[in-house]
Formats: structure tokens, C-alpha cells, sequence
């Protein structure tokens, strides 16, 4: 159940108790139900909003970029380091824990050999 279903359900009850609304308890009552009807309705909106927002800042979190993590330790202060694969492929990235700037060497070779490349200029 929504907020806004949560409070249309405590209204329905206030209403079902069958209070006589000329006396001030029951006014006072009736008010703080429209209040939290309106504010389950507005904060309904804001993380409605909020969900375009990030999307439209991150994209779909489950991988909408199509961009894998990463983890590498930092060889300074061994804290975990995320990098998506544009971070990975700049080759140097900057630790949060220690700021110290973290080489990165990758292999791009598609080649079948382990080790050796074949390199003769000749």
C-alpha cells in the first residue's frame, strides 16, 4: 500500500467512526487528514520525480550504461577502488582514500599468445 492509499484508509476510518464535525476535535481531525492526504500525494510526486532525475544522472542502476565495474585495490592504502570501463581504459585513476594517483596498465592485445608478441620490424 502507497502513501497515499495508507492515508485515503485512515480517512476512510475517521469517516466510519461517524464524528460530529461541529465539535473543534473533530475539525482539527478532519484538517490533519486532508493535510497528510496532500502530503502523502506530494512526496509520492518528489520521489517520482526523483526516480527520473537519477535515472536520467546514472541511467538504469542495473546497468543501464552497459558499462561493467571494476574493483581494483589501491597499492598505497589497499582500499577498494570502483572504475567503470571508461576509468579503466584512461589508465590512471586517483584514489578516494589516499588521493594518490593509481597507474593502470591493460593488455589490449587480442592476439592468441600468452606473453610474447611478435615484434620484428624487419
Amino acid at each position: 500500500m502507497n502513501l497515499s492509499e495508507r492515508a485515503a484508509y485512515i480517512k476512510g476510518l475517521a469517516e466510519g467512526l461517524e464524528l460530529d464535525t461541529d465539535k473543534k476535535e473533530v475539525r482539527v481531525i478532519k484538517e490533519m487528514l486532508t493535510l497528510l492526504t496532500e502530503l502523502a500525494g506530494d512526496v509520492e510526486d518528489i520521489s517520482a520525480d526523483l526516480a527520473m532525475v537519477e535515472e536520467e544522472l546514472f541511467g538504469d542502476i542495473s546497468g543501464g550504461f552497459g558499462s561493467e565495474l571494476y574493483e581494483i585495490n589501491c597499492p598505497n592504502c589497499q582500499e577498494v577502488v570502483q572504475l567503470d570501463e571508461e576509468m579503466l581504459m584512461s589508465g590512471n585513476v586517483v584514489c578516494p582514500g589516499c588521493g594518490e594517483t593509481i597507474e593502470i596498465e591493460i593488455d589490449t592485445c587480442d592476439c592468441d599468445h600468452d606473453h610474447e608478441h611478435d615484434h620484428n620490424h624487419g
